[in-house]
């Protein structure tokens, strides 16, 4: 699950829900055999505050490594020179649950 409807595009089997809120009913139903992908923006406070709250919930999520700047999969593929499938291969190993997520979490935020 990602942000925005136009990084939704370039992932298979993604879904957007439009912003950074993904508690809703529907999308907290879907989220048990998901990951969440935000935004790569460790310093805006509400992404942090937001992916916090998911961890702590027991939701896998996506915390990009230092080597990505761009914010988003859409400025990913535009910019970077990365494919699709290599874009996919970073957030499947930098996906993280758990205590591993709050070790991580720790480290990738930079507010």
């Amino acid at each position: 699950m990602v942000e925005g409807p136009i990084d939704s595009l370039f992932l298979p089997n993604a879904v957007a829900v439009s912003g950074a809120s993904f508690d809703t009913p529907t999308i907290r139903s879907l989220l048990t055999n998901a990951t969440i992908v935000m935004d790569n923006e460790p310093r805006n406070k509400d992404i942090v505050r937001q992916l916090g709250k998911y961890i702590d919930a027991g939701f896998s999520v996506c915390m990009f490594p230092d080597y990505i700047e761009q914010k988003d999969i859409n400025e990913m593929v535009l910019h970077s020179g990365l494919t699709i499938d290599q874009i996919v291969e970073v957030i499947n190993t930098n996906t993280y649950s758990g205590m591993e997520a709050k070790l991580r979490f720790s480290d990738w935020k930079k507010v």
